[in-house]
Parts: structure tokens; C-alpha cells; sequence
């Protein structure tokens, strides 16, 4: 936030600066009471949160919660856009998941649907859904016992060669991380077991122990994992 209100006031000033930062307030006071809204419906649905009216009734109220944070025409400037692409996608499963249409029927509509769209939300789409199968081919590909090589020969084939590196890169990162939160883990284990269970081990020792696998992000990521784990 800091490094936005800096690049703000290095390109903008007075009252320009004044309704840019007025914005950028808004904007962080929208996105917190977003969390409100969406916990508010699935206080209220539970598992009934992801219905398809639940979800509409929410987007129509997270819409209608911006006109308290923004002026209209910072509303239509920044949400323009993420509205049109709601519309399509809702519209998209109201057709996907009507039981009574046949696929042909399903595909007919979705053809007229994508006609009448922008092209940049059906390139969107394709985007989001070209990400959808590789992950499901890579799935299936990895439970039948494909190598990293076959893996690697697929994703070039839908992302190209560069797009296929920085995936391994990224497959290389988390093999990395699983292997160093294992070995962590082992002696974390023998700190619990001597402590005699998780209630009494020393604080100030823990962290020690964790400074010694970890460093930067890494030790924040790993206190988060610990938490939601071990509730440590």
C-alpha cells in the first residue's frame, strides 16, 4: 500500500492526489468488507453457499456494497469490466447446469452467449478454461503413471515452450519445500516428544528451530502451515 500511495504522489498532485488516494481508500475499505459479505452468507447458508441463487443473490450484493465506497464513476472505471465478466459466467452455468437442455441445446446457447460477449471475455474463458483441462490431463496423466517428461511434453504442447519451463521450475520449488518441511518435521517431532506434547514446547527453542531450515517468507509460511496443522 505504501509503494502505491508513493507512485500516487509521484505522479499526481493536489486535488488529482486528494481523489486518487480517496480511491485507493476506498478500494482497500471495499475489499475488507467483502470478507464481511461473504462470511455473512456463509453464516447464514452453509453448505448451501454455493447454490447458484445463493451465489447470485451474494454478487448482487457485493455490487451494490461499492457505491459505499466509491463514487459512481470510479465504480463504472474499476468494476466495469469484473461486472460484465460476472454476467457471463453466471449466464454460462445458468445454461451448463440446466438439467432439462440436451448438450447440443447447451452448446447452441453457449455459441449465441459467446457472440453477443466482448472477444476479451471469451478470451478470458479460454484462458481460464485452457488452465482447467491442462490441470484435470495432468491429473489424469500423473495417476496412470506418466513421467515428468510426459508432463512436461503436454504442457508445451498448451503453453509453449517457455510456459512449459517455468512450470518445471515451479514443480522443482515445491519438490524442494515438501522435502525441507519433511526433514523440519523429523525434528520438530523429537522436540514435541521431549517437550512431552505440543502444549509445552518452549516457544523461543521453536523458533530457533525453525530459523535453522528457514529464512524471509519461508518462515512465515512454514508458522502458517504449523498453525493450521499442528496448532502450534
Amino acid at each position: 500500500i505504501n509503494r502505491i500511495q508513493y507512485d500516487l504522489a509521484a505522479q499526481l498532485e493536489g486535488k488529482a492526489l486528494v481523489q486518487a488516494n480517496e480511491i485507493l481508500e476506498g478500494y482497500l475499505q471495499y475489499r475488507n468488507n467483502m470478507a464481511v459479505i461473504k462470511n455473512q452468507f456463509v453464516n447464514e447458508y452453509g453448505d448451501q453457499t454455493y447454490n447458484l441463487d445463493v451465489v447470485k443473490q451474494m454478487k448482487v450484493a457485493l455490487r451494490a456494497s461499492r457505491y459505499g465506497f466509491w463514487p459512481e464513476d470510479a465504480i463504472v472505471g474499476f468494476s466495469e469490466q469484473e461486472g460484465q465478466y460476472d454476467d457471463y459466467m453466471m449466464a454460462r452455468v445458468n445454461v451448463t447446469s440446466d438439467s432439462h437442455l440436451s448438450a447440443l441445446e447447451k452448446q447452441t446457447l453457449i455459441d449465441q452467449l459467446d457472440q453477443q460477449s466482448p472477444q476479451w471475455i471469451i478470451e478470458a474463458s479460454q484462458r481460464a478454461n485452457l488452465v482447467s483441462n491442462v490441470r484435470a490431463t495432468e491429473k489424469s496423466l500423473r495417476s496412470s503413471g506418466a513421467s515428468n517428461e510426459d508432463i512436461y511434453e503436454m504442457r508445451e504442447q498448451a503453453y509453449g515452450a517457455e510456459g512449459a519451463e517455468r512450470l518445471r521450475v515451479l514443480d522443482d520449488q515445491r519438490t524442494q519445500w515438501k522435502q525441507l518441511v519433511e526433514l523440519y518435521r523429523v525434528d520438530l517431532n523429537s522436540m514435541i516428544a521431549s517437550s512431552g506434547g505440543y502444549a509445552n514446547i518452549d516457544e523461543t527453542l521453536l523458533n530457533s528451530l525453525r530459523s535453522q531450515y528457514f529464512e524471509g517468507p519461508e518462515l512465515v509460511r512454514i508458522k502458517a502451515i504449523d498453525k493450521l496443522e499442528l496448532e502450534l
